[in-house]
This record gives C-alpha cells, structure tokens and sequence, in this order.
C-alpha cells in the first residue's frame, strides 16, 4: 500500500518543469553554464547568505553598511548569472557581464570605505555623484535581466518625472531637480534605492526566504503532498482538492505563484487530469492556489513583509489579520473544486492509492516543527527576524532526522533534542548573547554526533544550501532596488499626495469607485512587475488615496487590499504567468485556463472589497461573536459565488439562477445580520428549486 501511495504523490515523468519555468519565470531563465565563473558565484552567493546570517545573529548593521552590500553583491552575482538576452541560457559570460559585476562590487565598497564621509558630507563629490549614477543603472540593468523590462519602464519614467518636473502640466507638476541630486538621493542616502525595500530585504525577507530552502531541503514538500493527498484524497475531487491544500502549505515555503504552480503542479496536474478534470480546469486549480500561497499567513509573500513598514504593524499582527481572508480565499476554490466535481462525477481516489494520515504525521510530522515555531515566537510577540532565525535552526535539526520516523530519532538520535532545548532557551531569554551562542553551540555539537554516527550530509551540501539560498533571493533584491528608485521619486517630489488627489478627483470622490480604480491600477501594474514592487508602488500613491478619502478605514485593511490585487495579476488575463505555466503542463490553451482560474479564485476579487468596507475580517472592532458569525456566513456565501461563477449548485444552473446566487453570495459574505438573512433566503430558495427540478427529472 505504501508503494502504491507514494506513486500517487510523485511528480509525473516526463514533465520539462525547467522548461516552464524558464518560460515563465525570468527567475530560473538564468545561465547554465557558468564554466570558470561558477565558483565565483558560488562565493559570491555563500559570502552573502554568510554575512545575512551573521548580522541576522549578532545585530544588523547601520543602515548603509547593511544594506549597501545586501544590494551590490546581489547585483554581481546576477549580472554573472543572468544573460542580457531573456532565453539565452547557454550563453557563456561576457566581458562586459564581469565588468559590470566588478562595477557592482565595487559601488558596494565604496560604500563602506567612505561611510564616515557619506553620511556627515553636506555637499557630494564628482565621485560621490560618478557612482550614484553607475550604481542607479546598475539597478535598473540588474532588475531588467532578473525581473522584467516593465518595472524598469516604470522605475525610469520615475526618474524622467523628477527630472523633467516643471515641464509637466497639471497636478502631478513640480520644481524639477538636477542629475546631480537625483542621482545622489537615489544611491547614497536612505531614502531610494536603499531606502524601505532594501532595508527590509536585508532584513526579514532574505531571512524568510533562506528558511524556504532550508525547509524544502528536509523534504517538507513531498510531506505536504502525502499530508493533502492523505487528508483530501477519498472526497469527492480528491486529486483537485489535495492540489488546493498541498498548493496552500507549498506557497509559504516557495513564494512564487510560477514556482509553486510548476513544483505542485507537476504530479497534481497531470494526476487531475488522469481522473477526469478538463486540461484547462486542472491547470486553473494548481494556478489559483499555488498563488493564493502568498497570501496564507504565518509566511506570506515577501510584500508582506513590507507592511511592517508601510504601516507600523508587528507582523505578527498582520499575518494574524490576513488569516480570515486567506480562509476564505482557499475556501472558495475549494468549494468550487467540489461543485465542479460533483457536476462532472468526479470521485475520491482509492483508499490503497492514499497515504494514510496516521502514518504521515508519525513518520515525518516533525517536519511541521519549523513552521510551529514561527507562529510559538510570533505569538510571543518576538521580532520576525528572531522568528525566522530560531525557524532556520529548527529546520536544520529536523533536516539532520533524515528521513527517521519520530520515534527512530528519540531513540537512535537523542542527541537532536539538544540543539531543540537550546532554541527554547535562546526564545524565552529574549535572544540574548550569551543565550544565542549557547543555541549555535548545541547545534555544533549535535551536528558532530551526527557527523560522526551518521555522516551523511556533507560540506559540499552546507554549500549548496547557502548558495541556493542567495539565489532565491536575488529577484526579490533587484525587485526592492528598482522599487526605491520609485519610493525615492515619491518622496523627493511629493508625488504620492498628488496621485492620491488624482485619484479621488477621478473617482468623484466615491469611495467604492476609489477602490475599483485602485484595484485595476494594481492589476494592470502585476502583469509586468513582481508582487514587492507592485505592493510598494501602489502602498506609496494609491493606498494614500483610500486613507485620504475615508481616514476611519484602518491602514491594515488599505494594505492588504493593495497586497492581494498585486498578487491575483498571477493569474489574471491576459499576462497570468502562474496560470499560463500551469496550461503548459497540463497543454491546455493559456487563456482559457487563465480565465477559469480567475473564475476559481473570485474570493480573492471580492474579500478585499469587503474588508476595507466592514474591517471585521480583518479583526478591526472584533468581538467574540461578530468575527465567528462573519466567517461562518461567509463560507456559505461562497458556496453561492462559486456556483454562480461554474454554472452549478445543486445542480445545473440557468442564467438567471446564476445571478441570483451570486447577489445571495455577496450578501453574505458582506458582514451583517440583514445581508446575512437575505443570503441565506437567496441560497436556500435556489437549493429548493433545483431540487424540486432535480426530483421531477429523476
């Protein structure tokens, strides 16, 4: 039976997952072969994940020396890794890429050689201003092999409209500056290309993202699948639903809406698609839910992580917010996975094919401990570095049971349980400096106990670790610098307050009208640029026109607002990126599937209209009886959504029913004892009909 199982949960053969996510994620369309340069990006990239780390345990650094480095060594390495052309990965590394890369490097040095001088100097050098400008097209290059021309479009019209200020009429004119203080304002102070981003990319995110590697490499993502397929697997639509609840686990881990599509997808797909789902439906179910993964808390997106700032939040407090919508969001395309399959016959799997969940959680549940203890320092209101620091620690302890079912390692690998009691110290003492060295300490030795009893993880595999680690992170960084240039550009010019009195003159101010056009500006703006720096652009000119119209709407509800439509762009026509990779495993046509999984994951077009109008989701002016009211009422107001959206409730659906279920759906997800009432009216009076229809043509 155990052999059977695995085979359901295993990617299928023949899948050229590079492939797609070449294709579809700038990320992974890097060089292949590096030849000579490789070990130099190999120690480029440890030497970053090094000094992350080590800051990360003993204090960041001032701002410029902790950021400056972050930044430049991540350019080098992408300008080594990434061709000039998008699709040439089998180019060889030019000249003018290891120059650039020098000039990277060396931008980041003279950073720390001069701080002293950068930071007391009133009046900049030719110098100081020389590397401004280097560094500022350093950036934009950079961002245009990694992420895209689009951002770097838009971070270079910022640039001319600072520039070019008192030619522009209208609102958004203003004094203009010079090239010199631009250029300056931009790299060597705080409040550009170093500014919010990269301070928080040096910081939380790279830290959370190194955690993400850490935890795939325990082979936490085959435990998911076995997890979901061993929960979902005999339901009705077992295959899709097990790909709904894998997808959500996979997307803290990953967070990339491509990434998880075509790492989930590549044995869901294919499996959905085995036990009768349409091609397009079964690339729809991975695409929705691989990019809903961002929005699941206790690991969000890295945009996420950008709140802390935007809003002065603990995170925390945040992901503990975002919990109701992100519910809701799965809830609805888990509902309409069932109503899909209920139209369509679609059974649960055999039970000799599915893991069984008892077994799952004794052999490898350990590997939940990781994301346990984020939520344990979280909840005890600890930073989200310490957080993400005492995760990493526990993931590489579990990561040493290799594979050892739980009662295995008690007894065969005591010695693991050290390094775990030492993390417990380092979080209730606060991560003191005795207590943090004590921690690493215990984790050295228990590692060589391993070593010496079990040396299976070698130094190359430390290595290989830390470079990945860098990686990953390196679209996030240039992401983050070109989105300070944006920032910068906001803050020198005022440009913010202006777009939001645009945007409340456009809208008459009307608030519902405020927020559609915030929510296409969102959507239009993800098609070409990544989740942070669509999050940071929009947080900067259109969150401020929401507040600016009706201050009582509380600054979490604002954010997520402008957080989940930069991310639903993943999967909305006509650029779904998580959608169209999704289609290419499944060779599906790449709109349609684009459009059913705009269909699946309605939710997420809908609950942040209701948050930002009733913030009871969000836990704003929660009591004990509201918030469970408002969630209840809201599940079965999806029911209502998604059936109108597929066509099916209790059975087939007209158009006219299909509208009606969708008002009935909206009233109830609407927070509210009336809207609540006339819902359920809605709902139950369809439910009647159909089957009395239902039972006269039986």
């Amino acid at each position: 039976m155990a052999k059977q199982a695995a085979k359901v949960t295993e990617p299928a053969n023949g899948q050229n997952v590079e492939r797609v996510l070449e294709k579809y994620d700038r990320e992974h369309a890097f060089r292949k072969n590096l030849g000579k340069i490789k070990w130099v990006v190999t120690a480029l990239a440890v030497g970053l994940a090094l000094f992350q780390l080590y800051t990360a345990f003993f204090g960041t650094l001032p701002s410029q020396l902790q950021r400056a480095p972050h930044l430049t060594v991540a350019l080098a390495i992408i300008f080594l890794l990434y061709p000039w052309k998008k699709g040439k990965t089998d180019s060889k590394v030019s000249v003018l890429d290891i120059l650039l890369a020098l000039l990277a490097l060396g931008t980041g040095v003279y950073h720390v050689i001069f701080y002293d001088e950068l930071v007391n100097r009133f009046l900049y050098t030719d110098l100081d201003i020389a590397v401004s400008v280097i560094g500022v097209l350093l950036t934009l290059e950079a961002a245009r092999r990694v992420v895209g021309l689009p951002l770097v479009i838009v971070a270079s019209l910022a640039l001319l409209y600072a520039y070019f200020g008192p030619y522009i009429p209208g609102f958004a004119q203003h004094q203009g500056f010079s090239l010199e203080r631009i250029s300056t304002f931009m790299f060597l102070g705080t409040e550009g290309i170093l500014g919010i981003p990269i301070a928080i990319s040096s910081t939380f995110i790279y830290l959370f993202l190194f955690f993400g590697v850490v935890l795939r490499h325990t082979g936490i993502s085959q435990f998911f699948n076995d997890l979901a397929f061993a929960i979902t697997g005999r339901m009705v639509g077992g295959p899709a639903k097990a790909a709904v609840v894998a997808s959500a686990f996979q997307g803290m881990v990953t967070g990339s809406s491509v990434a998880n599509t075509v790492g989930s997808g590549s044995f869901t797909i294919p499996l959905m698609k085995k036990t009768g789902y349409r091609p397009e439906f079964a690339a729809a179910v991975e695409a929705s839910a691989s990019t809903g993964g961002q929005l699941m808390p206790p690991i969000m997106g890295a945009a996420a992580f950008l709140m802390i700032e935007f809003i002065g939040m603990e995170y925390g407090q945040i992901a503990l917010a975002a919990t109701i919508p992100a519910v809701l969001y799965f809830a609805g395309i888990f509902i309409a996975v069932h109503l899909e399959s209920k139209r369509v016959g679609i059974l649960g799997l055999p039970a000799d094919q599915i893991p069984r969940l008892k077994e799952v959680m004794l052999q490898r549940g350990y590997l939940l401990l990781p994301l346990l203890a984020i939520i344990g320092v979280l909840v005890m209101g600890q930073s989200p570095i310490t957080a993400a620091l005492i995760a990493i620690l526990v993931a590489v302890t579990v990561g040493l049971f290799e594979g050892g079912s739980l009662k295995q390692t008690l007894v065969e690998r005591w010695y693991l349980l050290l390094p775990l009691l030492g993390l417990l110290y380092l979080v209730f003492s606060k991560t003191s400096l005795p207590a943090t060295w004590g921690a690493l300490g215990l984790l050295f030795v228990a590692f060589l106990i391993h070593q010496f009893r079990h040396s299976q993880f070698t130094f190359k595999d430390l290595i290989v670790v830390l470079e990945e680690g860098t990686r990953t992170a390196l679209g996030v960084i240039a992401a983050c610098g070109a989105a300070g240039i944006i920032v910068g550009v906001v803050t020198l010019t005022g440009l913010g307050l202006k777009v939001a009195g645009g945007i409340i003159e456009l809208a008459g101010g009307i608030l519902i009208l405020t927020l559609f056009f915030t929510m296409i500006a969102c959507i239009i703006l993800g098609m070409g640029v990544p989740t942070t720096a669509n999050y940071v652009i929009m947080a900067t000119m259109a969150a401020p026109a929401i507040i600016k119209l009706d201050p009582t709407i509380p600054l979490i509800a604002v954010h997520l607002f402008v957080f989940y439509f930069g991310i639903v762009a993943d999967i909305t026509p006509p650029v779904a990126l998580a959608a169209y990779a999704g289609a290419g495993i499944a060779n599906a046509n790449p709109f349609r599937a684009g459009v059913t999984a705009t269909k699946l994951a309605v939710g997420a077009f809908l609950i942040p209209y209701i948050f930002v109008l009733n913030p009871v989701l969000v836990l704003e002016g929660a009591t004990w009886w509201n918030v469970p009211l408002a969630v209840a009422t809201a599940l079965i107001g999806m029911f209502g959504v998604s059936g109108a959206m597929l066509g099916y409730f209790r059975t087939h659906c007209n158009l006219l029913e299909r509208l009606i279920l969708f008002v009935g759906g909206i009233s109830l997800i609407y927070p509210g004892l009336v809207t609540d009432a006339v819902g359920i009216g809605i709902l139950a009076l369809i439910y009647f009909l159909q089957a009395r229809r239902s039972a006269k043509t039986s």
